[in-house]
């Protein structure tokens, strides 16, 4: 199946790192320190992906937009404050990429994640090897918009038809279908099968074993 594909991108968080958990904590924390009504966990899934500006209005609402940057100043603080906890990869990860690489396809990275936030999670996570460019929230506009993937395929010289976008929420599959481009959802990340069919990816994995399978 993946044959057919040049370039092969990524989502980052509840995609390539198992950091879901870690993210709700954050934003939940930082909406105490804001003394703003604090976002149960589904609602706060729900928004992952979004670039940070979204995801606080879809979160909290226009009332509260004065709130914002003391808002991402704290979810900031929250999630780089101790060095020592760095979430986990998703299991076969690093030898999917490996795999993709040898396959000659080139491998991007579409996250709703900031630059500085992309830069530090791909260098704690040590895959920064694997990947030759990301667009990141500060370089385009936000998931669902198409605007990232259109940026990563332009910058390899592909059309949308040869690349394939690899996410776990909602937002990455209609970002993919915005852009005219294949999608993989992942069940393991923020959504479930049932939100990730609402998009009609190309195809939903349980395990990146699965993905592996087909490289052979």
């Amino acid at each position: 199946m993946l044959d057919k594909y040049k370039v092969v991108i990524f989502d980052w968080d509840g995609t390539v790192m198992d950091s879901i958990a870690h993210i709700v904590h954050c934003v939940q924390q930082a909406a105490i320190d804001n003394r703003l009504a604090v976002p149960d966990e589904a609602s706060v899934r729900n928004i992952i992906g979004l670039s940070l500006p979204e995801a606080f209005l879809t979160l909290f609402g226009e009332d509260k937009s004065a709130d914002f940057e003391r808002f991402r100043d704290n979810y900031k603080d929250q999630y780089v404050k101790n060095d020592d906890i760095t979430p986990p990869l998703f299991a076969h990860v690093p030898e999917l990429l490996t795999g993709l690489l040898e396959k000659g396809i080139k491998l991007a990275v579409a996250t709703g994640k900031g630059r500085r936030g992309l830069d530090n999670a791909i260098l704690r996570s040590g895959l920064g090897h694997f990947f030759s460019y990301s667009r990141t929230s500060d370089e385009a506009a936000s998931k669902p918009s198409p605007d990232m993937l259109i940026q990563i395929s332009r910058f390899y010289g592909v059309s949308a038809a040869e690349c394939l976008m690899v996410g776990d929420s909602i937002h990455d599959m209609k970002m993919a279908k915005n852009a005219n481009m294949d999608s993989i959802g992942v069940t393991f990340g923020a959504h479930q099968r049932e939100r990730l069919l609402e998009a009609q990816p190309t195809a939903i994995i349980d395990c990146y074993s699965t993905a592996i399978g087909w490289l052979n």
